[in-house]
């Protein structure tokens, strides 16, 4: 994957940036970020959406679902990074949208229709527009959004789906259109539109939305027929019911196929024992198809039906296809490992949404880097969804009800109104993980201890008094070995370098607190100095816990050591960083999966 990543990176495609051709190639490049322990192909996306300025495309009027179709690789890297500016320009095109709706007749004849061409009028518009209206109602938590997509997507359904092949036409120009041997015309690629955005449509949308069931059904019945038509040789022809007249083998098509069955497989919406060995046939023909350059080959050039097409051809929204189907070949086949599955539908049984700021001590905003780096690779590893935001407004009972775990990254909320929220959210039976400077709180001092609730009730450990310094590794015990969080951890193991905070209340004397992990007396002396209160002598100092009375864990843990003395050079270099230490790093995995996974049941006694 990554070498046909980079030979497409090598060979920058001359369309317009922000056009769907480029979109498909970059949906796969953020499938790729997601698995990939190299940052350049994140990094690459993050260059692309600031060289567009986070414009959405302009090649038709406003309405033209080709133009929208980056917005959803922007509203996605916004929900890793928080910045509103990714998806400004997106908000505003569709607020003004749904100021001025769309003709809603899908006709193309333009003798009766003379609107034609301002909805979603072809089923490649499938892929192109609602997985980026849908992760923009997801980004900003207005429902509006939602009920335009799933309203457009119906429309273009019930004109362009044939209910007896169970395949789309292209668009009307085809409902009377013949193959050589008399099937009617069902375009691979076109099909392959609709399987992928179908794909993208279900794992972004609200578990109880009441259109979920129809859009699941669509997809298995799509996907019955699919499989069906898959060739001897792993591929699926230009043309899906007269792949004789078109024996070319074709790899955008084919490709978003394989994307689609394998995410299908993965979510347990699909039979493993029926399409699994679809996908990996599907699978080893993409691979024939790549030259030891990394050059993707069998690519359908733009169109619109079947035709014959240069065997060498290549285009950036082939190779997107391919690294979609990469992403879920690679967890198909144990590259990840599945952590939870709903009973009811095979989604993943939670979502996480991280809150962040990022804007005080370079220590913490270091640890909020990595860690918006690190949990979205853990979250593609054990099958759960992992988004972040530094927007705190999107504290709010709208978003967060489509969240079954919030986690505070490096602060905590400072608006009356969000705090209200995310206690309501937890006193409801929401979960919550929360990191180091999370539970900080010291009057008088920029963030004073004015949450009682938070800091007494639910921490329950009161104000910050005191820290070792410097960061310094210890040797932790852990205390509870029954809890899930911890079942997997050695009785001890040392951590990763930390600033080590002292509390005001003694969690000990607290029954609602269940002490996780502590501080192990072979740690001391602890700390460096050089004033002698930072090193620590002796004393219990708790470094995770949870309170029984909520679904929640707090570590203390999360503060990387930093060059501010410019030992090394002037660039307040990172010195050590929390995660990548295996035994910390099941902890909190371990921690999130039990949070995420009892997102219905109650706390535990």
């Amino acid at each position: 994957m990554q070498r046909v990543a980079d030979w497409q990176l090598a060979h920058p495609s001359t369309h317009d940036p922000a056009t769907w051709t480029q979109c498909a190639g970059y949906t796969g490049f953020m499938a790729l970020a997601a698995i990939s322990a190299d940052r350049r192909f994140h990094d690459a996306m993050l260059r692309m959406g600031e060289s567009n300025g986070w414009k959405l495309g302009t090649e038709g009027s406003p309405y033209l679902a080709d133009d929208h179709c980056v917005g959803q690789v922007y509203a996605e890297l916004y929900l890793q990074h928080g910045d509103s500016a990714m998806i400004a320009p997106m908000r505003a095109r569709f607020d003004w949208i749904l100021a001025h709706p769309p003709n809603d007749n899908l006709s193309t004849d333009r003798s009766r229709n003379p609107d034609a061409g301002t909805g979603w009028w072809w089923c490649d518009a499938l892929f192109m527009a609602p997985a980026a209206w849908l992760r923009l109602a997801k980004a900003t938590g207005r429902h509006e959004y939602l009920d335009f997509m799933i309203q457009h997507w119906w429309q273009t359904s019930d004109y362009l789906y044939d209910p007896e092949e169970h395949l789309y036409f292209r668009d009307d120009r085809f409902f009377a259109r013949r193959e050589a041997n008399g099937r009617k015309v069902f375009w691979s690629r076109g099909n392959g539109w609709v399987m992928a955005g179908l794909a993208r449509v279900v794992q972004d949308l609200p578990k109880d939305n009441p259109s979920r069931p129809r859009f699941v059904r669509q997809f298995r019945e799509m996907a019955d027929r699919i499989v069906t038509l898959q060739q001897p040789d792993g591929f699926w022809r230009a043309s899906l019911l007269d792949p004789a007249s078109y024996p070319m083998r074709e790899t955008s098509g084919t490709g978003f196929y394989v994307y689609a069955l394998g995410w299908g497989v993965n979510e347990g919406l699909l039979e493993r024992s029926r399409f699994e060995p679809a996908v990996i046939k599907g699978w080893n023909a993409l691979l024939g198809s790549v030259h030891d350059d990394g050059k993707l080959v069998h690519v359908q050039p733009i169109g619109e039906t079947p035709v014959h097409f240069d065997e060498e051809s290549t285009d950036v929204y082939g190779v997107g296809a391919f690294l979609l189907a990469g992403s879920e070949v690679y967890r198909l086949v144990g590259g990840s490992r599945q952590a939870a599955i709903s009973d009811r539908d095979g989604t993943p049984a939670f979502r996480v949404l991280a809150f962040f700021t990022a804007k005080e001590d370079q220590a913490h905003i270091s640890f909020v880097h990595e860690a918006v780096r690190w949990f979205p690779q853990t979250a593609a590893e054990y099958n759960f969804r992992f988004d972040t935001t530094s927007d705190w407004r999107r504290l709010n009972q709208s978003v967060l009800s489509n969240y079954e775990v919030v986690v505070f990254l490096d602060t905590r909320p400072e608006d009356p109104a969000q705090r209200a929220a995310f206690q309501a959210y937890m006193e409801h039976g929401g979960a919550w993980m929360g990191f180091h400077f999370a539970g900080f709180a010291l009057t008088p001092s920029a963030v004073p201890a004015n949450w009682s609730w938070y800091h007494d009730t639910f921490l329950g450990a009161g104000s910050y008094v005191s820290n070792t310094w410097r960061p310094t590794s210890a040797i932790l015990r852990v205390e509870d070995r029954t809890h899930p969080a911890t079942q997997h951890l050695p009785e001890t193991f040392r951590s990763s370098p930390n600033e080590w905070y002292r509390w005001e209340r003694d969690l000990r004397r607290n029954p609602d607190i269940d002490i996780l992990v502590s501080i192990d007396s072979t740690s001391f002396p602890l700390g460096t100095g050089p004033k002698p209160n930072e090193i620590w002598h002796g004393g219990y100092y708790p470094v995770a816990w949870t309170n029984r009375k909520y679904r929640m864990m707090y570590l203390n843990v999360g503060h990387n050591d930093i060059d501010y003395e410019h030992r090394f050079d002037a660039t307040n270099r990172t010195l050590s960083y929390t995660l990548g230490n295996p035994v910390e790093d099941q902890l909190i995995i371990d921690g999130l999966l039990w949070l995420g996974n009892r997102a219905n049941q109650a706390p535990r006694p």
